[in-house]
């Protein structure tokens, strides 16, 4: 089987073609393949063994669905996630209003919602414990609620963001207070975290 790349769909890239894209039987899709296209959905097939970085993260692409007999990929809802549905991998980046990641997840990858400018809240499970670089730039998110339990979350997962304590906390909290866990409180009591655009943080602190 040979890789989908950019120069395999020049026509996508060019904004010609609008509407499904049917991915031919290729073991592979390249990195960022579906960058400046107009596809509005995305059907992975069963051959696919690979999906690179912001592979399907066209702007107007809405849905993503994988064929069932694919091994290694799954879609719930229209997101791409692996064959376990434990890693969530590539949210439609016209995806718009809230999201509830899924509780079997435990890990959202790189870039995960990057370029999602329709989302504007997302409730993140307990089970997830990692979540990846980038993985929320670029979105339209005002909240972001993140479940109990330890968490490792990379210092680039929110750009832009500043953290508040769900315990009526008055003070930001940086990536580096965050060790990759959850924040206690001085009651000793795990609580789980809100977070907020920095272009919102002086209103919601004051």
């Amino acid at each position: 089987f040979r890789c989908l790349g950019i120069k395999d769909i020049p026509w996508a890239r060019r904004g010609r073609v609008s509407g499904d894209l049917r991915i031919p039987d290729v073991a592979a899709v390249s990195d960022y393949a579906l960058t400046g296209s107009s596809v509005t959905s995305v059907h992975v097939p069963e051959t696919v063994r690979m999906i690179g970085r912001e592979a399907l993260s066209g702007p107007d692409v809405a849905f993503i669905s994988v064929d069932f007999a694919n091994r290694l990929f799954s879609s719930v809802d229209g997101v791409l996630f692996d064959h376990t549905g434990k890693v969530l991998i590539q949210a439609p980046c016209a995806m718009n209003g809230g999201y509830a990641v899924p509780d079997p997840v435990t890990d959202i990858g790189e870039s995960a919602f990057k370029g999602c400018g329709g989302l504007v809240s997302v409730t993140i499970p307990g089970t997830v414990d990692s979540i990846g670089a980038d993985a929320f730039k670029g979105t339209g998110l005002t909240e972001v609620v993140i479940g109990d339990g330890p968490i490792a979350i990379d210092p680039d997962a929110f750009q832009g963001f500043v953290f508040l304590i769900d315990e009526g906390a008055d003070r930001p909290l940086g990536m580096d207070e965050i060790p990759g866990h959850r924040y206690t409180g001085t009651d000793g009591i795990l609580y789980p975290i809100i977070f907020y655009p920095a272009s919102r943080a002086s209103v919601l602190i004051d």
